[in-house]
């Protein structure tokens, strides 16, 4: 014999072609599960509460988009009005201040629900009825207020509630749970005031709505302030048009339309009025601390007048000669740099107490209203107040401890210290400027001390006089400014859209994509169902998934006995199986040498993959084809053959073997002349030691002698050793897997049986193997043809294209 060396190497990766087959085999679950995922679609589209998306824009002032505002009127505002960092005023348009501030300006506090067969619908100004609450009283929250028209003037007012709480909206305090039931109805006029311990309000009509008062049941809910604020923080989203752009994009996602557009279009205009309120503060703090000095100032102006009127009408002097004029002109510049310099002092003491107080510089007086101009002064003050902005956007958007907050607090404390010690340096300098200021007034003085009294004494009341006048003109003229200032204040950033819905409808469900992904689901499940059903049972699915992990050389694959025959060969000689064990004998005999290799075990991993029945037909091939052969019950634990065969098994194997009966008695004839038998015969106890004994060896001498082919239906290889006792008389051993039934971890143990050459040419045989797309048939003229099996739709098409 000519030994087989080639095998297929071992492949562990998907079978592509396989797997289609078996997804194919398996349309029923595409029937079944495809239009139940589509029909959960449908009702997911159908019945899902609809959500809509909105956003507005909102332009932001920042270096590139200078807009004149009335700060540039007034020196010293430009301050306050730096440009915007983005990220801050995000951070600001989604703080809880603003959000707060929204939510006041609108409704939002009690909500309107129609509750239909199907869907509880949201509504927002579309309902029949409005409550107006007493903000003095409480509230239940939560619960559900029913309301039941009863005619035109009239309804039913009925709410039932256990373990509730109630909330103060005057105070915005929420009370702690209460125990109770409560359980409350009445029928009441529109417009009539109820209160109850727990809940306070008015019911009045909507005329616009009223007359289409809608069959669905009508409820409302009051609402947790605090929680509602919470609530559309978290949905508020606000985000940069682009990287470039000073644009910011500010959208809601909401399940009532009317609400989304309203709640967006009112955080734009609240950021925008807070905004405005903020520099409309700080002109008003300007005015307010020039008002206080004019005060004093207008005062000491008043009494320097009058002292100068008397002392001109008292005295009779009216002008002063040349030379007191020029001591008295160089007085009086000295006097107003005194002015001037005790400004700055008082404005710096100002400066100190408040940035001693606090690091908020939102009602600050600008150092520049009043005439200070120093570099470093303006720049940390500006940096306070950039910090100020930056630590707003921050602080309703994280907590204490998160590093970008503080970070932020140790800036500004370090900026402060900064400042505070720049401004206690400037009040020393300034001490010092007004010492030697004062110095050259009295060597001033010196000189008019030498003057007539009456010029000396009218030079000094002048001097107070002028001094008082030119200061108050100053703080006069910056007053105006501020008025200005105030009067034209406009915003620094503006709404450039307002609130627009994002698509023509809502964003959610998406009927098109809720459609095209519950299609896909319903195609993936049974994909699914089909692949892991083959990997968690990991059995021959097919000839090709076979070869990818066989490693013994491969004979072929015998058809799936459809008829239900013992001996198909006999009894359907045109079937696909006979042809299929011919072809497996026609194969065997080209890998074997003829006259030498004459025995051939015939085994299988465990039992049931058809190795009696494979035994029976493959030896009655051999017979049909002129061979003397004799088929062996070997397995002698659990004997098969007979029963193909349709013999007794009184006598047999066992029989011979144990000396009680002779070859001739144990050699049966069957219905082929040239195929004989011999049966397992009754159990024994010592089958092992039976199969391996010196009459087992004679009896196969005899054998080889009288017949051209022996074939032993041998015991299954991993079930027990009596194979590899038989394995000693065999020339060519065939192992039978069973198609859908086989598991690959047997293969694999067959391959190392292969690789350990414990047994010597081995050869496996696919059993119960049928292409889906191939069949076959017997022609009239005797021969046999492959046709191609058509799918369910594939005759149906070709039907109807007949007829057509």
């Amino acid at each position: 014999m000519a030994e087989e060396q080639e095998h297929n190497e071992t492949n562990d990766g998907l079978d592509i072609g396989t797997t289609v087959k078996r997804i194919v085999s398996h349309w029923y679950l595409f029937v079944l599960i495809v239009p139940l995922f589509l029909a959960i679609g449908i009702w997911k589209v159908r019945f899902a509460d609809r959500t809509y998306e909105t956003q507005a824009q909102l332009l932001i002032r920042d270096s590139d988009n200078k807009m004149q505002g009335p700060e540039n009127l007034l020196e010293g505002l430009q301050m306050f009005s730096a440009f915007a960092n983005i990220e801050n005023e995000i951070g600001v348009i989604k703080s809880t201040n603003i959000i707060h501030e929204t939510l006041l300006n609108l409704d939002f506090d009690i909500t309107y629900f129609s509750k239909g067969k199907v869907r509880t619908i949201e509504r927002y100004h579309q309902f029949p009825v409005m409550v107006e609450m007493d903000t003095s009283h409480v509230q239940l929250l939560k619960a559900s207020f029913f309301i039941t028209r009863i005619d035109d003037q009239s309804f039913k007012l009925k709410v039932t509630a256990k373990d509730f709480k109630t909330y103060h909206f005057g105070r915005e305090e929420e009370s702690p749970r209460i125990a109770e039931e409560l359980a409350f109805e009445g029928a009441f006029f529109y417009g009539e005031p109820i209160i109850h311990d727990y809940f306070g309000f008015v019911v009045n009509k909507d005329l616009e709505y009223f007359e289409s008062y809608p069959e669905a049941r009508l409820y409302f809910k009051f609402n947790n302030r605090l929680e509602q604020v919470i609530k559309y923080k978290g949905k508020t989203q606000v985000k940069p048009l682009n990287k470039t752009a000073s644009i910011i994009v500010v959208g809601v996602t909401e399940t009532n339309r009317e609400k989304a557009l309203a709640f967006v279009n009112a955080v734009c205009d609240t950021y925008i009025r807070c905004g405005l309120e903020d520099k409309n503060r700080m002109a008003s703090n300007t005015i307010r601390f020039i008002d206080r000095q004019l005060g004093m100032i207008g005062d000491s102006l008043d009494v320097a007048e009058a002292q100068l009127e008397s002392f001109r009408s008292t005295e009779r002097v009216m002008n002063i000669d040349f030379a007191s004029g020029k001591a008295f002109d160089n007085l009086e510049g000295f006097q107003k740099e005194k002015a001037t310099l005790l400004t700055e002092q008082r404005y710096y003491q100002y400066l100190l107490d408040y940035v001693t107080k606090t690091a908020v510089l939102d009602t600050l007086v600008a150092p520049s209203l009043i005439g200070i101009n120093d570099p470093l002064l303006t720049s940390l003050l500006k940096e306070m107040t950039s910090l100020g902005k930056e630590k707003a956007g921050l602080q309703f958007n994280a907590e204490g401890k998160n590093p970008a907050m503080r970070k932020v607090n140790n800036k500004i404390e370090k900026t402060r210290n900064t400042l505070i010690e720049n401004v206690n340096g400037l009040i020393s300098s300034g001490e010092i400027r007004l010492g030697e200021l004062e110095k050259s007034i009295g060597q001033t003085m010196a000189q008019v001390n030498r003057l007539p009294k009456n010029e000396r004494d009218l030079i000094n009341i002048e001097r107070k006089f002028q001094l008082n006048d030119q200061l108050f003109k100053y703080l006069q003229e910056k007053r105006a400014e501020a008025a200005i200032a105030l009067a034209s204040n406009i915003a620094d950033n503006k709404v450039l859209d307002y609130a627009q819905l994002i698509g023509n409808g809502p964003s959610s469900p998406n009927a098109g994509f809720t459609y095209v992904l519950f299609a896909i689901f319903g195609i993936i499940i049974p994909v699914a169902i089909v692949v892991l059903k083959g990997a968690v049972q990991n059995k021959i699915t097919s000839e090709s998934h076979l070869k990818r992990s066989l490693k013994i050389p491969y004979l072929g694959a015998v058809a799936p006995n459809k008829s239900g025959e013992d001996l198909p060969l006999l009894r359907g000689p045109k079937t696909q199986i006979a042809e299929s064990i011919r072809t497996m004998r026609t194969n065997l005999q080209y890998k074997i040498s003829e006259g030498e290799d004459k025995v051939i075990g015939i085994s299988s991993a465990i039992m049931g993959e058809g190795k009696s029945f494979l035994a029976a037909n493959l030896a009655l091939s051999f017979a049909m084809a002129g061979y003397r052969t004799v088929v062996i019950g070997g397995d002698l634990r659990k004997p098969m053959l007979f029963n193909y065969l349709r013999r007794s098994n009184n006598l047999g194997l066992t029989t011979y073997l144990n000396g009680r009966a002779s070859l001739e008695d144990v050699l049966l004839e069957t219905e082929h002349d040239h195929l004989h038998m011999i049966a397992a015969g009754p159990a024994s106890q010592y089958p092992a030691e039976m199969l391996g004994s010196d009459r087992m060896a004679e009896l196969m001498n005899q054998l080889r002698t009288y017949f051209d082919y022996i074939v032993i239906d041998s015991p299954p290889l991993r079930v027990v050793a009596d194979y590899f006792v038989i394995s000693k008389y065999t020339d060519v051993n065939l192992v039978v897997m069973r198609n859908g039934f086989t598991k690959m971890k047997y293969v694999k143990e067959l391959n190392d049986l292969w690789g350990r050459k414990r047994l010597p040419a081995m050869f496996a045989i696919l059993n119960a193997f049928s292409e889906a797309s191939v069949s076959f048939k017997a022609t009239t003229t005797g021969y046999y043809e492959y046709t191609r099996r058509q799918s369910l739709f594939s005759k149906i098409f070709n039907r109807l294209r007949l007829w057509t």
